[in-house]
């Protein structure tokens, strides 16, 4: 179990861990061209690897602090196969984040990605697994 910001309620198991990897994600998206460019400093100065790992390092902070603060969470719009279904949401630097952790034949679903990249409300399908090889 994790503390976020004092004052905030606590979150801990599976609903931290998504919460965390879906903020995280879409934070290493929004910063994508920033780490690429550290990262190919880094390859030419290893003085410049270090400052790459750190704003990794930050994001990754970052993203605790999110997965912990209720506040930063609101409710979303998401529809599976045409249903609605309770979702929270949130926007980091313009990117949109979707997120639905539940406990039926759907659970565990995020999705971001770049400003307005999504409908309103984000529609999703479900997919066999069988059309994955």
């Amino acid at each position: 179990m994790h503390g976020g910001p004092p004052g905030s309620p606590r979150l801990g198991g599976p609903e931290h861990l998504i919460r965390f990897d879906a903020a995280f994600a879409v934070m290493l998206a929004a910063n994508e061209a920033r780490i690429g460019e550290l990262r190919e400093r880094g390859d030419k100065h290893d003085g410049n690897r270090d400052v790459m790992f750190r704003a990794v390092h930050d994001l990754n902070a970052d993203a605790e602090r999110i997965a912990c603060d209720d506040a930063a969470w609101g409710p979303a719009r998401l529809t599976v196969d045409g249903e609605p279904v309770e979702a929270i949401g949130l926007t980091y630097e313009g990117w949109p984040l979707i997120l639905h952790v539940g406990t039926s034949a759907i659970a565990d679903i995020y999705v971001y990605g770049p400003p307005r990249a999504f409908t309103e409300p984000l529609a999703l399908s479900r997919v066999s697994a069988a059309a994955y090889p």
